[in-house]
């Protein structure tokens, strides 16, 4: 007896390890997105998407803690709902025990995750704040509700459901197609929906024209460290590797097979069709195939882990080019890899999921009725694949938007137009010296300040301050309607300099947009007006409206 005490308390705690280090190799995976967003992004946009990524890994910890991980994994009912668990307390007020924390550890960095996928489509306009309530409503609401249909062991669309199973067979989503990327990428489409194409961003025959990203070094650094997690992301989705270490290889070796596929796939096909190799393209094939794959590396052999991984390119790639035709502008191509590819991995596993993989994870009982259709299956799993996918694309799709049309009829969700022309990081994120920084904004609007040391800022009391109009620059006139905040330009005409600044404002709002240019050029607004002070003495500068 003390034996077997002993030999089940150390199998215990070989997989609590185990789960603990799966977990730091997915988090790991947070360093990846930031990486790859910061890749893809502007330079100005540098800070904000960083900071952003933390905050939602932040953000993501609390609200997992307080309200998701006890919806996720907690006492069932009905099959729709955990009922305790929450604050981390067992019914009656007990702490969790080990394999509890680290499941906890496990499902954070998962959630963190899906969280992480909305923050590189939006970037470079999403308000800051309405970020973060995004990100804390989605890691407390859809996501584990999601996860506890698929991976609660009643969840009523579970695989791991013994009784009664949806449609005889249940979902196979070993590790995340649909719980983590679809639910993911789905509201990463929605948010784009709603925030509309960055400034500088235009769409010609189908195709978009964009800013280029500022470091395909970042990029590649992002999808490299992105494929290292992904095997603690898949491998340690089995939750212990005592008794289950074939599981846990296989898992981990059809990762690396569908990502490579992915990768050569996606090459391929950009020769093809552009005639050349498009970095970003291949990137993002690579995760394409990770994604695909997920949901069913641990019951798929190398044959159906090559065509998985192969058939996840084009899904990618066209997914892509069919936002461009609808003029959607999602930065890092999030909702094509994780929307269309995560489906494509649940709907792939009705195929080719073998009976004794299906046994060996899931229930031996029906493991020949539950293979795929291309292993003598009878078909029920891959309807079940196809219904859950449905299901779980309405409910996200309704919650998701619900919460970002309030935000966007509150005109809470997108930055202003000129904090984007000049940077969000300059005007929310500045750490910096300020008049520097002013003089950025400046030099943005086509406006170069005097020097200091001529008269009053280089300007003789009286003279007149030819300072270019802010229409010189390339920037598009702003239709905005009465009553919107606006930038204001002050131009100091108390102390001697004209107001040849706030003459030009028509010039940027576009005709008969301005509804007040005061002739001293101290502000310009639209009504309401709304004053402010320079920074500094009767320089030029710009005051951007909150984020």
């Amino acid at each position: 007896m003390a034996d077997d005490d002993s030999s089940c308390t150390l199998k215990s705690d070989t997989d609590v390890f185990f789960v603990v280090i799966a977990s730091i190799l997915v988090f790991f995976m947070q360093l990846g997105f930031s990486m790859l967003e910061v890749g893809s992004v502007q330079s100005k946009s540098t800070k904000n998407v960083l900071i952003k990524n933390t905050s939602d890994t932040s953000i993501g910890a609390i609200a997992w803690a307080l309200i998701g991980h006890g919806l996720a994994f907690g006492k069932d009912a009905g099959g729709v709902v955990g009922t305790t668990g929450f604050v981390l307390r067992r019914p009656g007020g007990d702490d969790f025990d080990g394999f509890e924390y680290a499941l906890f550890l496990f499902q954070w960095s998962f959630v963190s995750t899906s969280a992480t996928i909305v923050s590189g489509a939006v970037a470079e306009r999403i308000k800051f704040h309405a970020y973060l309530i995004f990100a804390f409503f989605l890691c407390s609401l859809p996501y584990p509700l999601v996860a506890h249909w698929l991976w609660h062991e009643k969840g009523w669309l579970s695989a791991y459901r013994t009784n009664d199973a949806f449609l005889g067979c249940g979902t196979v989503d070993f590790a995340g197609s649909c719980v983590v990327h679809i639910v993911g990428g789905l509201s990463a489409l929605i948010a784009v929906y709603f925030l509309g194409p960055r400034d500088g961003v235009t769409f010609v025959g189908g195709k978009k024209r964009a800013p280029e990203g500022q470091s395909v070094i970042f990029q590649t650094l992002g999808t490299l460290i992105l494929w290292t997690g992904w095997f603690g992301f898949n491998g340690g989705s089995s939750l212990g590797i005592a008794g289950n270490s074939t599981a846990v290889a296989r898992a981990c070796v059809m990762t690396a097979v569908a990502g490579a596929m992915g990768s050569i796939s996606t090459a391929g096909l950009c020769y093809y069709f552009e005639g050349q190799i498009i970095n970003r393209h291949v990137h993002n094939g690579i995760l394409a195939g990770l994604v695909s794959i997920t949901a069913n590396c641990a019951t798929v052999n190398f044959d159906g882990a090559c065509i998985i991984g192969f058939f996840a390119a084009p899904c990618y790639l066209f997914s892509s080019r069919l936002l461009e035709r609808l003029e959607i502008d999602d930065v890092v191509n999030a909702s094509p890899v994780h929307l269309a590819c995560g489906t494509w991995g649940i709907i792939a596993t009705g195929f080719f999921t073998k009976s004794n993989y299906y046994g060996e994870i899931y229930h031996e009982d029906r493991a020949e009725t539950c293979a795929g259709l291309f292993y003598s299956g009878s078909g029920q799993l891959l309807l079940g694949a196809i219904a859950t996918v449905v299901v779980v694309v309405v409910f996200v799709t309704v919650l998701s938007a619900i919460v970002l049309g309030v935000l966007w009829y509150y005109e809470a969700l997108r930055i202003p137009k000129l904090n984007e022309i000049v940077g969000i990081d300059t005007y929310i994120h500045n750490d910096g010296d300020i008049d520097a920084d002013n003089d950025a904004m400046d030099r943005t609007l086509g406006h170069e300040r005097p020097e200091a040391d001529e008269g009053f800022h280089g300007v003789e009391a009286g003279s007149h301050h030819n300072a270019p109009p802010i229409a010189s620059v390339e920037m598009r006139p702003l239709q905005l309607p009465l009553g919107t905040q606006l930038p204001l330009v002050h131009s100091a005409a108390r102390d001697g300099v004209p107001s040849s600044m706030s003459s030009n404002v028509g010039d940027v709002l576009g005709p008969g947009q301005a509804s007040t240019a005061t002739g001293t050029g101290e502000e310009a607004t639209t009504s309401p007006p709304r004053s402010s002070q320079g920074s500094s003495g009767g320089r030029s500068t710009v005051e951007m409206a909150a984020v």
